[in-house]
């Protein structure tokens, strides 16, 4: 017996941010932290936000959580559209959708490039 994907696994990509825009609204102005972000994510698929400092990765991967603190941070526009194991779509950018997933299914791994790259330090003492 051959045992393919579920439906559900070849419904569309896991997760599809389009136009993911996220603000701060600070007492010296807007700081517009994440603006037109949009990929696609399948199941099966890993994924490598890579930029410069202050670019807004981490940001981007806070908004997909949905941890950004607010006030005074807020997703004022896009989509972060996430297929669940039923194969229904929920919009982790509408605070109400995102209730209905509780833990959230999303991780994030920081990596410090001075610690992690560090040919010296053994992988074991990585913690």
């Amino acid at each position: 017996m051959i045992v393919g994907p579920s439906p559900a696994c070849t419904a569309g990509p896991l997760l599809e941010v389009r136009h993911l825009q996220t603000h701060f609204f600070t007492d010296a102005g807007v700081v517009k932290a994440v603006e037109d972000v949009s990929f696609t994510l399948d199941s099966g698929e890993t994924l490598a936000v890579v930029g410069e400092s202050g670019s807004g990765k981490s940001v981007t991967s806070l908004s997909i959580m949905g941890l950004i603190p607010n006030p005074p941070g807020r997703i004022v526009g896009g989509e972060i559209l996430f297929r669940t194991r039923e194969g229904t779509t929920i919009d982790l950018a509408k605070p109400r959708e995102a209730a209905d997933i509780c833990p959230p299914p999303t991780a994030v791994c920081m990596a410090s490039p001075t610690w992690e790259n560090n040919a010296v330090t053994l992988s074991s003492e990585r913690a």
